[in-house]
């Protein structure tokens, strides 16, 4: 049973001032809530970013909003933008997507708590506590969020957070090789031979 709404956030567009046109445009951002567990006085908000994908409606099965019911939260996930219902543009033409970094996208989070506290400050007379929430790339931008908005969230969840991005990282490829290699030694040669023919 999914338990969540599912609503557009107006969030903006570009949220550093370069002097461009677009300073004062906003997008639709779709984000999902459930609080049927919330505590308006006391809960916490799990808030759970979504990465490099179209999201997918929540539920309350996912661990860390199984531990959310539990702290009494409001449950919280937000698309990030450039995916899924979250588009900035009606294309993606190359000017298009100046604006997809994870600058902006932290820079949205932190926005989207500013006007939801507002929101429950009016609404319940009280500021909740945020914990931000990922995986992998998301898991990323959680710790990052902490790091760079501090003061917007009490802790940050990153689970398998890649923080410290790897220029040209060859372990992993190496991992590959060796099973690639059980396979005999013609299925690294052609993996090799596409990569190759891609790159050229």
């Amino acid at each position: 049973m999914n338990d969540f709404s599912q609503l557009k956030f107006q969030n903006k567009v570009n949220h550093f001032n370069t002097g461009t046109t677009d300073e004062e445009d906003y997008y639709g951002q779709r984000y999902w809530f459930n609080d049927q567990f919330f505590d308006t006085q006391s809960g916490p908000v799990f808030l759970y970013l979504c990465g490099e994908w179209t999201c997918s409606p929540p539920d309350t099965s996912m661990y860390p909003f199984m531990v959310g019911a539990s702290h009494d939260a409001l449950l919280v996930t937000l698309e990030h933008r450039y995916y899924g219902d979250s588009q900035p543009f009606d294309d993606w033409q190359t000017h298009n997507l100046r604006y997809l970094t994870s600058e902006q996208a932290l820079a949205d989070a932190a926005y989207f708590i500013d006007s939801m506290n507002a929101d429950l400050v009016k609404q319940n007379g009280v500021k909740p506590e945020w914990i931000v929430i990922g995986g992998s790339y998301p898991g990323a931008l959680s710790a990052w969020f902490k790091s760079q908005y501090p003061l917007h969230a009490l802790g940050a969840w990153s689970s398998s957070g890649v923080v410290h991005a790897v220029y040209d990282f060859h372990d992993f490829d190496n991992s590959l090789y060796t099973s690639m290699s059980k396979s005999g030694a013609t299925c690294p040669s052609q993996v090799v031979a596409q990569y190759t023919y891609i790159e050229e």
